[in-house]
């Protein structure tokens, strides 16, 4: 949890409702430091709002998916690049989901966890 970094890989996958317990396996810490971490008010206000953004995304994200399945049918069989983004999306929706709301604005209080 030294870095900015990593604060913030914690604070994404917490958001979309990791487990304290998986999060701490990727990071390499104990998970005692992450329950810690994640009960801290400041960090919980931030996971709180990364969810909300998370579901305000939701529509957008499933229409985008939505979208590149219906095109499927009309991409050519050699095109494979182009078919295997098609047929992937309809598996990686929490990834698409979780992709638009890290390119929204960063909210301000999640400032200080990306600031290096």
């Amino acid at each position: 949890m030294d870095t900015p970094h990593i604060k913030k890989n914690v604070v994404q996958r917490l958001a979309v409702g990791e487990s304290q317990r998986s999060v701490a396996k990727e990071v390499g810490i104990d998970h005692s430091q992450i329950n810690r971490f994640s009960n801290r008010e400041d960090i919980r206000a931030i996971i709180e709002e990364e969810q909300m953004r998370l579901v305000e995304v939701v529509p957008d994200a499933v229409e985008n998916v939505k979208e590149l399945v219906r095109e499927m049918k009309k991409i050519p069989k050699k095109d494979i690049s182009r078919r295997e983004l098609s047929y992937k999306s309809k598996f990686r929706c929490p990834k698409v989901c979780w992709n638009h709301a890290e390119s929204s604005s960063v909210p301000s209080n999640y400032q200080h966890l990306t600031a290096e």
